[in-house]
């Protein structure tokens, strides 16, 4: 036998002996990370529920989607997307009517970015995005007053 043969023969021998790694499983992955609930809310918007210790909700995320099972997707979300989203999923017992003061009307803008909150007697909904355009949202947080999550 050549030397060339013997190498990959010892090659061959000590990957045969390596055990094949599995796939992560679910269990494998909630033992490392936190585990957070996601939805599609719509076709285009993905929500986020990370939950109290009581069990309930007790802060919201609303993303665009950027996986649509075939290609990335890069879109914003706009004003109307989220209001419809939140008011959708969240009950107006529950959330409370909007409040509409003058200065929840103002966007703060910081380099190229900009947030604004959208107040509600029960929740909060704050936005950022990109300030090239008012409706590029690329991320809503809804809060609940008085209703902590535990960090």
């Amino acid at each position: 036998m050549g030397r060339w043969n013997l190498t990959a023969l010892s090659c061959l021998a000590l990957f045969a002996s390596i055990p094949l790694v599995n796939a992560q499983t679910e269990s494998q992955l909630a033992a490392r990370y936190a585990k957070l609930s996601t939805f599609a809310a719509s076709a285009s918007i993905s929500l986020t529920a990370k939950y109290g210790s009581s069990g309930g909700v007790c802060e919201m995320v609303l993303e665009p989607r950027r996986w649509n099972g075939e290609r990335f997707v890069l879109n914003s979300m706009s004003e109307q997307d989220v209001i419809r989203v939140v008011e959708e999923a969240i009950p107006l017992a529950e959330r409370g009517a909007r409040i509409d003061e003058e200065f929840d009307r103002l966007a703060e803008f910081s380099g190229h970015g900009f947030t604004k909150r959208y107040p509600y007697e029960k929740i909060t909904i704050e936005v950022a995005g990109t300030q090239g355009h008012p409706e590029d949202i690329l991320i809503a947080l809804v809060s609940w007053k008085g209703r902590s999550c535990s960090r």
